[in-house]
């Protein structure tokens, strides 16, 4: 304490350090993206909710069911993928549970990759319409 009255400045004391205005950006703009992140976050956890609780109400589309099935049923398909195929023959596994979990099956990712990649592909192939001309 200099031992003067409040709101008194002493003139012989160093200046007061100055703020880093780049330092205070930095961590200004930290501090936004960790926000904007963190809404993502959420928002990415409410999208998953939402899919979950629709594949459980509805299963899996009969269309990726089907390519499931043509992956896994080919004649040159890996061991891993001709062992879910019987599986689910069998009725010992749904592909709605495997799609759920793939990671939890052997080759299960690999599967997923796949069947996603087979897809995008067959889409890509399906010619667009053009909107009408306007006169």
């Amino acid at each position: 304490m200099s031992g003067l009255p409040p709101g008194f400045f002493d003139a012989s004391a160093p200046p007061p350090d100055e703020p880093d205005v780049r330092e205070e950006l930095r961590e200004a703009r930290q501090r936004q993206a960790t926000s904007d992140l963190e809404r993502a976050m959420d928002r990415i956890q409410g999208l998953v909710a939402t899919y979950e609780e629709q594949l459980e109400e509805e299963g899996l589309d009969e269309g990726t069911i089907t390519l499931l099935e043509e992956v896994t049923g080919a004649p040159d398909a890996p061991l891993e993928f001709k062992s879910l195929n019987r599986r689910v023959s069998e009725g010992r596994l749904t592909w709605t549970d495997f799609w759920r979990r793939p990671q939890a099956e052997a080759g299960g990712l690999r599967l997923l990759r796949a069947v996603t990649n087979l897809q995008i592909e067959r889409m890509a192939q399906i010619p667009r319409e053009k909107p009408p001309e306007q006169d």
